[in-house]
């Protein structure tokens, strides 16, 4: 009887789904959004959430061009830890955007000029030593920069310059490493606002008009698929980049020069930063904004506790550690109690990732192929 029982369950169980989504009562499953509701998700997910971001990175990498130009010239009383601290809030200010993979960021292959990571085979230390051996100014203009190995025009090449033992000495003893410095720092804040002023007029129509001349997606769900795959293909590139090709298999086999940015000591800060700009995209701006009000109720917290428990593991992070290596991934990984959270920070992100790609499916959007080429 039993048997037969759950059977019938199984036969009758799509008609309850469809009877629960169009209403039934007590329940709170979400039906698929129509156009309308889509096309707000675009437009505010623009309005909100991208163009800020841009706006943002665009305001830091001006600093950081401006203490590059400050500190080489040795004019309004500058230091090389302000140069040094215009370098991390540039690099902060990226990783809020980082998972964003389409768009003008990749025009001219710009995601890679930005941060070009991981460089498996080392090439941003031989271009970087061959720019520096030339000594040839011709080679510093923004042109110059454009034509040369993305893996010399971005964050990366700066941090090697500015995070050495003896970076101070040689930026001050060396004039052309110093010009280095400001034309790599230029040519940041030049791309930057350039994507800026593109995703304002070029980006922004393709979501906010119904028939947009030059139409970028076929349809309001095209262009949300989008942007969600922005939401959901990130976890894995910061599971699987950021933090499992760092730990391996135990303790002993960690490699840390492996995390990214670990000269600069922001490899936890680049993590915590990843997170809480995906929150944001999924929470909204507002109330009846982003991804959580589209999703039905149980989705939405189980998501909500994910990031809270994400948001934890990093918390206990920043805390291990003594001394001046606190919070310092490099250092605190090689423990076991570093290592066994950073393990909880991969299990958790996976867990994120189901939860994120089953809730859309539900959706109707179906993010298919993972686009994600390693970077």
């Amino acid at each position: 009887m039993h048997v037969y029982l759950c059977h019938f369950i199984r036969l009758i169980r799509p008609s309850l789904i469809l009877l629960m989504a169009f209403g039934l009562p007590g329940t709170a499953l979400a039906t698929s959004p129509n156009a309308e509701q889509w096309r707000h998700f675009n437009i505010r997910t623009v309005d909100h959430y991208i163009i800020p971001r841009y706006q943002n990175f665009a305001e830091e990498t001006a600093t950081l061009e401006h203490a590059a130009q400050n500190f080489c010239q040795q004019t309004n009383g500058s230091n090389f830890s302000e140069l040094q601290e215009a370098f991390k809030t540039s690099m902060l200010a990226w990783q809020s955007i980082q998972n964003v993979r389409f768009g003008p960021v990749e025009t001219f292959m710009r995601i890679f000029a930005i941060q070009f990571w991981p460089d498996k085979k080392n090439h941003t230390e031989k271009q970087l030593r061959q720019l520096i051996n030339s000594e040839d100014p011709q080679r510093l203009s923004i042109d110059a920069l454009h034509a040369a190995s993305v893996s010399v025009r971005g964050l990366p090449a700066l941090e090697r310059m500015l995070f050495a033992s003896n970076s101070e000495t040689n930026l001050s003893e060396h004039a052309f490493q110093c010009r280095i410095v400001i034309s790599i720092s230029a040519y940041l804040a030049h791309n930057a606002r350039n994507m800026v002023t593109e995703w304002r007029l070029d980006m922004r129509p393709q979501f906010a008009e119904k028939d947009p001349l030059d139409s970028y997606f076929e349809d309001d769900i095209d262009a949300a698929t989008a942007l969600i795959k922005v939401l959901v293909e990130p976890i894995e590139v910061i599971k699987d980049l950021k933090l499992k090709r760092v730990l391996g298999n135990s303790v002993e086999q960690v490699k840390p020069k492996r995390l990214e940015s670990w000269r600069s000591e922001l490899s936890l800060r680049n993590l915590d930063a990843n997170i809480h700009s995906l929150e944001a995209m999924f929470q909204g701006p507002e109330p009846g904004d982003g991804l959580a009000p589209l999703l039905d109720t149980s989705d939405r917290e189980k998501i909500s506790t994910a990031f809270n428990e994400l948001k934890t593991t990093l918390a206990e992070l920043s805390h291990l550690g003594s001394g001046d290596q606190t919070g310092i991934l490099y250092y605190t990984l090689s423990s076991q109690e570093g290592y066994q959270l950073a393990s909880r920070l991969v299990s958790q992100l996976d867990a994120l990732h189901d939860m994120l790609e089953t809730a859309v499916s539900e959706l109707g959007i179906h993010l298919g192929f993972n686009s994600r080429d390693g970077d």
